[in-house]
């Protein structure tokens, strides 16, 4: 029968308090830039992801394979099936257009607020 784990437990001193509590106030004064980073990084995500959704669907329409994309684009075709199922999470932009431009559309980019 195999042991179970025991939690132990380990007062901590003073000084690690100390310690503790300025970190967590220093975190604390960055949460705000931290947040508004991870908004600014999810919403480049979801644009890559609905650029590619778009992509997909237009291949799809057309017919053509990931062989066919990569014989157009030069992209390889495991890498445009992991583009098309998020397993890049971060394409470039000259990837993207490599992609629109072996299936004959054009991408484009626009700013908003």
């Amino acid at each position: 029968m195999a042991k179970k784990a025991k939690r132990v437990y380990k007062k901590s001193t003073a000084s690690e308090r100390a310690i503790y509590k300025r970190e967590l106030a220093a975190v604390g004064a960055d949460k705000e830039a931290i947040i508004a980073e991870g908004r600014v990084v999810f919403e480049a995500h979801e644009a890559s992801r609905k650029a590619l959704n778009q992509l997909k669907a237009e291949r799809e329409r057309q017919g053509l394979s990931l062989a066919d994309i990569r014989n157009r684009s030069g992209i390889g075709r495991e890498a445009i099936s992991k583009l098309e199922n998020d397993e890049i999470p971060n394409p470039t932009v000259r990837t993207l257009m490599r992609y629109a431009s072996a299936l004959g559309v054009k991408l484009e980019l626009k700013l908003g607020k």
